[in-house]
């Protein structure tokens, strides 16, 4: 029987300042049998020539390069690419723990899981760590199909087990043409992950940190576009359809969904109004949300939300139609925050 071999899957874009390092904290795994498949996704810095570089050096890297065609597009790209038993996704301007791999392998070969999940931190741009994922279930815990229920009651409610980056996934739970006619969104990992947590058979949760996040404005980090609001309505309306369409919605799921739609909800107007001045679009965009079924719903979940009082107050005014005074109110907040994250991160 051969040896489980794993697939590094790196989308490449204007990440010339973190390459480096999230190179060397792959190729230095203390588990040695793996690809690193590189994606240059129309990046016009010098990413490609650092990659060059490193390929030359180990032969275990490869090296692809496509017009620019956004990130969920070029991650189905780089599955197909993949040619080893488990794939891991990896935002090039971030960096692993060199025992990832060893602490996720008796998941997939003794237990014969075909989904691990795993904690991360949060880091600045200098790479200080900032928030510590917190432990969702015990270490080497282990899901199946009947006790999966709490891994979807933990993906509804928060963004923990959202993220593609933070898992490792046996390669055929990837399945391209569920993604093909998906035009490129923000949120994209969400669509993913919920792909890849219902095909499983069989889930692993490691209680260790073997990821690190950078929250970077280079790379895969972005600052918020005015589609963001359009494409996190889009990414709810797809899970709300998921979870329907699979008998999945049991009133915890219900509950947890709505909950976090409002929080999300809130979270994104703010930022639109704090980002964009309050024009028609605008509020035509907000009048849009407000009616449709899913916000009404959601309304029921009100309390459940647990809201801070500030954001009962946001939400107050989006429900009343009080756009202006919510975008005059989030322009301050977020030029508050603005101030204080600096403070904090610098």
């Amino acid at each position: 029987m051969n040896e489980l071999s794993y697939s590094f899957l790196l989308p490449i874009y204007q990440v010339e300042q973190y390459l480096s390092e999230c190179l060397e904290s792959i190729i230095q795994q203390t588990y040695t049998n793996f690809e690193v498949i590189l994606l240059i996704d129309g990046s016009r810095d010098n990413s490609i020539l650092i990659a060059k570089e490193y390929a030359q050096k180990d032969h275990r890297i490869s090296i692809y390069e496509q017009e620019n065609k956004g990130i969920l597009q070029t991650r189905i790209k780089l599955v197909e690419l993949a040619k080893n038993d488990v794939c891991i996704f990896v935002d090039s301007d971030d960096f692993l723990e060199y025992n990832l791999l060893e602490s996720i392998h008796s998941l997939f070969t003794e237990n014969q899981c075909d989904l691990v999940l795993y904690r991360f931190n949060r880091m600045t741009n200098t790479g200080r760590i900032y928030m510590k994922d917190i432990n969702l279930f015990s270490d080497n815990q282990l899901f199946s199909d009947k006790d999966k229920i709490l891994i979807w009651e933990q993906f509804v409610s928060n963004n923990r087990l959202n993220h593609v980056w933070s898992k490792a996934f046996k390669r055929e739970l990837f399945d391209p043409k569920v993604f093909k006619n998906h035009s490129d969104v923000y949120g994209e990992d969400v669509l993913i992950s919920m792909h890849l947590i219902h095909n499983s058979t069989k889930i692993g949760y490691r209680n260790i940190t073997l990821y690190n996040y950078r929250n970077s404005d280079n790379g895969l980090g972005r600052n918020f576009k005015h589609k963001y609001l359009d494409d996190a309505e889009y990414v709810k309306n797809e899970v709300f359809h998921f979870l329907n369409d699979n008998k999945l919605f049991y009133a915890s799921i219900k509950s947890k969904y709505y909950s976090s739609y409002i929080k999300s909800l809130v979270k994104n107007i703010k930022l639109t109004c704090a980002n964009y001045p309050i024009n028609n679009e605008i509020i035509e965009k907000l009048l849009w949300i407000q009616s449709n079924e899913r916000t009404k719903l959601a309304n029921l979940y009100l309390n459940h939300a647990r809201l801070n009082p500030i954001d009962k107050v946001y939400y107050f005014l989006f429900n009343h139609k009080h756009f202006w005074i919510l975008g005059y109110l989030s322009k301050i907040e977020f030029s508050v925050r603005k101030r204080l994250k600096r403070l904090i991160r610098n």
